[in-house]
């Protein structure tokens, strides 16, 4: 990419920027992840307006994976992967990372952040280092429940 997008980089992530609404999960594809997406806005007038912060949650796996991304013009500036299933690998040093880790634009390199927050956290976390303003109550992505099924009504008295 050209110099003059990695300025824009730089001075998008150091940017106040605001959450145009609330988001509200949806399941994506599968039915396994859910995701939300909310448009941000960026008081400076001469940063372009297409950015947009994106979540998403496995509905499944236990700990609960997330992931938070911050996209800029189609690219994806910063980012916290919370519970990642897969190891990372930084190109440069080839340290494995397996944790909680961040990544910022340009580079794939992982930042380790091994502390131990819930969903709620992690997303202040997130919204703070990327200098997100937002007015809305946080909702963390609903649990799955299984619904158990049992073979008796409650008013069956045939169960023995």
């Amino acid at each position: 990419m050209a110099d003059g997008f990695a300025d824009h980089v730089r001075d998008f992530l150091a940017a106040d920027k605001f959450a145009v609404r609330s988001y509200r999960w949806r399941p994506k594809g599968n039915q396994e992840w859910l995701h939300a997406r909310i448009r941000l806005l960026v008081p400076s007038g001469k940063l372009s307006t297409r950015c947009q912060l994106a979540l998403t949650a496995h509905r499944f796996r236990k700990p609960r994976k997330y992931s938070f991304s911050m996209l800029y013009c189609g690219e994806c500036v910063l980012r916290l992967d919370v519970d990642p299933q897969r190891t990372h690998t930084n190109p440069a040093t080839l340290e494995v990372v397996r944790c909680t880790h961040w990544q910022e634009w340009p580079g794939a390199i992982a930042e380790p952040d091994d502390r131990s927050l819930g969903y709620l956290d992690w997303f202040r976390e997130f919204l703070r280092r990327a200098n997100i303003k937002y007015k809305w109550r946080l909702v963390p992505p609903p649990e799955h429940v299984v619904q158990l099924e049992f073979p008796y009504g409650r008013d069956d008295k045939s169960r023995g």
